[in-house]
């Protein structure tokens, strides 16, 4: 009795689709096996990314810049440039449109009207731990009888830290009268770390405590806003000092300074408190 063996045919046609069906098995494994690798790819990419802002957060909070005003009282900063003594240093200042330059302390505010516009410098300072960099773009003033801002620029858009800039800007005054004493104006000045992050904006307000425009103007306090949210971050600088003929009595400038040592490095941006670094022993 013969063998009945099935045709060539037939058996290449078996062997096909065998083939075939375990090659679509190694392809379906191949596609699962992917998926899983990419699904643990992405879950260690994230981990890694929060990791890596976490990081850079903590690293920011420690280099974060901090303008704040310069006091009249405290010694003239090695970086301004002034003629004279220490004890009466002047610096001539000339902004656009001013027909000659004026003689002022670097370390005042300088307001000047004449005719229709106002001339508006006031010196700042970075008491923070880290380089400062400002926008000028986005400074803005605000306040009674002030229009639109006809040229805006700064001394410094690079601030190191324990070094001074000054704001200065030209507005139209859209009033007739005079300026009247005990008017406030607020200079908004944007300003972030030398990363590009820590966006920052310095509200400084300022107070007339003479008789005219020319002054003398005062800083009254400096807030600190973040720009991410415009939440209140901090207040440095409070200068509510008792004075006398409308003048700030000296000898106030060390409370100053304490308030802002106790303001300043307290929390980051994001509300985050940061400890003090303890020294080692050498």
């Amino acid at each position: 009795m013969g063998v009945l063996v099935p045709p060539l045919a037939d058996l290449t046609a078996t062997a096909t689709l065998i083939l075939a069906g375990i090659t679509l098995a190694l392809v379906i494994a191949t596609i699962a096996l992917v998926l899983v690798t990419r699904a643990g790819t992405d879950e260690a990419r994230a981990d890694a990314k929060a990791e890596l802002e976490l990081l850079r957060r903590q690293f920011g909070a420690g280099h974060r810049p901090l303008l704040v005003d310069v006091l009249r009282q405290a010694p003239v900063p090695h970086d301004m440039e002034f003629v004279g003594g220490t004890e009466r240093p002047l610096a001539p200042i000339q902004l656009p449109g001013m027909a000659a330059s004026r003689a002022i302390d670097p370390r005042t505010v300088f307001v000047m009207l004449d005719g229709a516009r106002v001339y508006i410098s006031a010196p700042m300072r970075n008491v923070g731990s880290g380089l400062a960099v400002l926008d000028r773009s986005g400074i803005a003033v605000e306040g009674a009888g002030l229009g639109q801002l006809e040229s805006r620029a700064v001394q410094r858009h690079h601030v190191p830290v324990n070094e001074t800039t000054r704001v200065e800007l030209v507005a139209i005054y859209r009033r007739d009268d005079r300026i009247p004493t005990g008017t406030t104006w607020r200079i908004s000045v944007p300003y972030c770390d030398f990363a590009g992050e820590q966006h920052t904006v310095a509200t400084v307000q300022l107070a007339l405590r003479g008789d005219d425009a020319n002054g003398p103007w005062f800083v009254e306090r400096v807030e600190q806003r973040s720009a991410r949210d415009q939440e209140p971050l901090q207040e440095s600088a409070r200068h509510q000092e008792p004075h006398d003929d409308g003048l700030p009595e000296a000898g106030l400038s060390e409370r100053g300074d304490a308030d802002r040592q106790r303001v300043t490095g307290v929390t980051d941006l994001w509300g985050n408190p940061i400890s003090k670094r303890k020294r080692r022993n050498r």
